[in-house]
């Protein structure tokens, strides 16, 4: 037995002195070249506590040719996660909260009025794992889309939010609720606490969960690169609609650190972090979810990870997506390999975050990664030779003879806010703004850059009463003013 360890041990040690960087780079630029991408792209990869390769490439901003390198910061989406729910196991292992403790325990005077939702019997554990059965639609949309909310709001929000059943429902509503029982806690906000407990003793020095801490000239502008075709996007995310569900802005060479953290036994540089045993609970598996995600089986959720089966190995992994932004964070514990990819291309420029680790990952493990990575990489060519044959834009019949006039105002919902239209037909909805296109009998088409709505007006007496948004589901709003 310790012949086969000893064996296993220099295998994997052999492997990671021969990766081949300067594959890794040529993949990637030769792979940018056939899918048409000018966008930003940053990489790294991590063995042990090494990081062994960083690199940017191509733009933040196309227009002014500003290049990315491996300091560009880049929104991380909902791999925002793994963060707070490793900073949950640190505040429990400083004894100021308990995870396992139901959150009535934290929030003794709220109560849930939609049975059988009970503080009683959700802990802390189940918000970190999605078996909570806690959905909010209008809390999700406020926190991550139009940033029109109080930390009250949100409580009361809560109190009515639907049941979706006690098994594993990935969703926002979990860490964002945690965040609220975090601040109750301690007294103190969740980015301060990522920051304090996280963010500094990794030396994350170029990580925020603040979009004010960074200049319009650093963040990357948000693109989408559709068969070589690029629409420059709106970045859509400010301070108010950085969640703990999906706050974060980082560059992979911070990112790297978080990795090394995460493959080591709870230290950074010689700081104690974490213990081992949190950290190994932290990677693993505490909920069943069968799900596939690109290649790869995810079979768990463990504190803020996925765990899934890739190609017979386990790859521990988050990762996250927006308007315009794409993050690649994963790893693979047995052979202690980890990589960091970040793009601001919500397209084509998506595909490259996972191909480029299916690479390196097959590089590493001595499989036929060219072959491996070429077979994929034409189903995405193919695909995207069909839509552009297919591809006609949705251009819809303008229809001038209303009195867009009655239209204008102002539109209320307690559950999701309020909505104002101007004289020259723009809607705003908090964050999110655009143009109303006329269609067909009083109804629009807008544009508010997250997602394309049609909007309806309701008409009592020759004016209009009430607004409807029409997307995944219907958003009312009674008009006010």
């Amino acid at each position: 037995m310790k012949y086969f360890l000893l064996l296993f041990l220099f295998a994997s040690t052999y492997i990671a002195q021969i990766i081949d960087t300067n594959k890794i780079d040529s993949f990637i630029n030769k792979t940018r070249g056939r899918l048409n991408l000018q966008t930003g792209f940053s990489i790294s990869v991590v063995v042990k506590d090494s990081l062994i390769f960083k690199k940017g490439y191509g733009y933040i901003d196309i227009d002014n040719k500003a290049n990315t390198t491996s300091e560009t910061p880049f929104y991380i989406a909902s791999a925002t996660k793994s963060f707070v729910a490793a900073l949950n196991k640190i505040l429990m292992n400083e004894k100021v909260i308990d995870i396992d403790e139901p959150i009535s325990t934290y929030l003794p005077d709220f109560k849930f009025q939609t049975k059988p939702l009970d503080t009683e019997t959700i802990s802390i554990r189940d918000l970190l794992t999605h078996k909570h059965g806690i959905m909010s639609l209008p809390v999700v949309l406020r926190t991550a889309f139009t940033g029109d909310y109080t930390k009250e709001k949100l409580f009361k929000l809560y109190q009515n939010a639907e049941f979706t059943g006690v098994n594993f429902k990935y969703s926002n509503d979990g860490y964002v609720f945690n965040s609220l029982i975090l601040e109750k806690v301690t007294g103190k906000t969740w980015q301060n606490l990522l920051e304090e407990k996280i963010f500094i003793p990794l030396e994350m020095n170029n990580t925020s969960c603040r979009v004010s801490d960074y200049t319009s000239l650093v963040l990357p502008k948000a693109y989408s690169t559709i068969n070589g075709e690029i629409k420059e996007l709106p970045f859509l995310k400010e301070d108010k609609t950085m969640h703990a569900a999906g706050g974060i802005i980082s560059t992979v060479e911070d990112l790297s650190n978080w990795l090394i953290f995460n493959l080591g036994n709870g230290d950074f540089n010689s700081k104690k972090i974490l213990p081992k045993s949190d950290l190994d609970e932290i990677h693993s598996a505490q909920v069943n979810c069968e799900k596939t995600f690109w290649k790869y089986n995810r079979y768990s959720y463990g504190l803020g990870w996925y765990l899934s089966d890739y190609n017979g190995e386990t790859l521990i992994h988050h990762f996250g997506g927006y308007t315009g932004a794409k993050s690649h964070i994963s790893f693979m514990p047995e052979y202690k390999i980890g990589i960091v990819a970040l793009t601001n291309d919500e397209g084509d420029g998506y595909y490259l975050t996972e191909i480029a680790a299916d690479y390196i990952y097959n590089l590493y493990l001595g499989k036929n990664a060219d072959q491996i990575v070429e077979e994929e990489l034409q189903t995405i060519l193919n695909s995207q030779k069909e839509t552009k044959a297919e591809e006609k834009e949705e251009k819809p019949e303008i229809n001038s003879d209303w009195n867009t006039e009655l239209l204008l105002g102002e539109y209320f919902s307690e559950d999701f806010g309020q909505v104002v239209i101007n004289e020259n037909l723009h809607l705003k909805f908090g964050n999110l703004n655009g143009d109303l296109i006329p269609s067909d009998n009083k109804k629009f088409i807008c544009d508010l850059k997250a997602f394309r709505l049609k909007v309806e007006f309701t008409e009592e007496e020759g004016k209009a009463i009430e607004l409807r948004l029409h997307g995944p589901t219907t958003l009312v709003f009674q008009k006010v003013k």
